[in-house]
């Protein structure tokens, strides 16, 4: 897999564990979907 590619999935990784880690906010809904929407997208 190339770098780029590879860099890309870590930032993934990373919006999905920081979505999973505020979910318990309910006054961060807005910030959850943002991460995961910027996973989904990459």
């Amino acid at each position: 897999m190339k770098k780029q590619v590879n860099d890309w999935l870590l930032l993934a990784e990373k919006d999905i564990k920081v979505a999973s880690l505020i979910i318990v906010q309910q006054e961060l809904t807005g910030s959850v979907a943002f991460h995961c929407q910027q996973a989904i997208e990459k």
